[in-house]
């Protein structure tokens, strides 16, 4: 009898420690709005989006992501620095552990590099940015997305144009968001096909977003995202993504008088008025590809 007590206590223990360890997988990560990931979703995850858009996903998000077929992932990072009069001095590329070694909460004004003090020209502002896109397969159709992630906020808070460019696919659909952070938390801002930013093309679409303005606000990410379809069929279907920054003050009108080409600003934003053209910053774009 002693010996079926044990037994049994013994399964009962080993049963518990099971269900804790299938438990500790199941929470590995909890963010804000109190979505848990095992660590296999987290890690999935974590090579779409970045750990700021991690903390704040939706459980939309999570149920359309976790079981996606994922067919290609690009991610860019670039610092900005800006002089006194909030003109942009110098873009260039950095790596992704430069990115994330860089601190949210420190006033863009209050850290200057050793490169920037020893530079000709007085800077005194840096901007951090990473742009990501993907494009994923769910229930057999493929879903499109890209992330702007702003760490310290831009000189300018205007009319900046997220937008893509497709070859061989189709949108059937188009969102957008702005969050925008502070000390307090995040806000969202939606975009979609009513939007006054909204811009429609036939291999493409855009949004103008107007940075929200505020002296506390920290960091910002900016998302656009749709479903597509194949347009034919053995082929490289492509869709290549564009963020543009405006250096200056610009009118919702003016932004949006774009075209979509792959010889405009980051392979896909065109202004045929070369002034607008030369008021947005020229970042690089990111270009994905899967077999249709």
């Amino acid at each position: 009898m002693k010996r079926l007590i044990k037994g049994g206590l013994l399964a009962t223990l080993s049963l518990f420690m099971f269900a804790t360890s299938i438990n500790a997988e199941e929470t590995f990560y909890k963010n804000e709005n109190n979505v848990e990931m095992n660590e296999t979703q987290y890690n999935k995850l974590s090579t779409l989006f970045s750990e700021k858009k991690m903390s704040i996903l939706t459980e939309e998000e999570f149920e359309k992501y976790k079981d996606a077929n994922i067919l290609d992932v690009e991610t860019i990072y670039e610092k900005q620095t800006y002089d006194e009069n909030g003109n942009l001095v110098q873009s260039e590329p950095i790596t992704e552990s430069q990115y994330k070694a860089v601190k949210s909460d420190v006033q863009v004004n209050e850290e200057v590099d050793d490169q920037t003090r020893s530079s000709d020209t007085a800077s005194y502002e840096t901007s951090y940015k990473r742009l990501s896109a993907s494009i994923v397969e769910i229930s057999g159709q493929f879903s499109f997305s890209s992330t702007l992630d702003w760490k310290r906020v831009p000189a300018t808070r205007s009319y900046d144009v997220f937008a893509y460019l497709t070859q061989n696919l189709s949108k059937t659909n188009f969102t957008g968001s702005q969050t925008y952070f502070t000390s307090a938390g995040s806000s969202t801002i939606s975009y979609n096909t009513s939007s006054a930013g909204y811009k429609s093309f036939s291999n493409g679409a855009g949004v103008s977003m107007n940075l929200k303005d505020g002296t506390n606000i920290t960091d910002y990410i900016l998302g656009i995202s749709s479903h597509m379809n194949k347009t034919t069929t053995n082929a490289i279907g492509r869709v290549y993504v564009s963020y543009q920054h405006a250096k200056v003050n610009l009118t919702r009108a003016q932004s949006k008088s774009y075209s979509l080409s792959l010889s405009g600003l980051g392979n896909v934003v065109y202004y045929s008025d070369s002034a607008i053209m030369n008021s947005y910053d020229g970042m690089s774009g990111v270009s994905l590809a899967v077999n249709i």
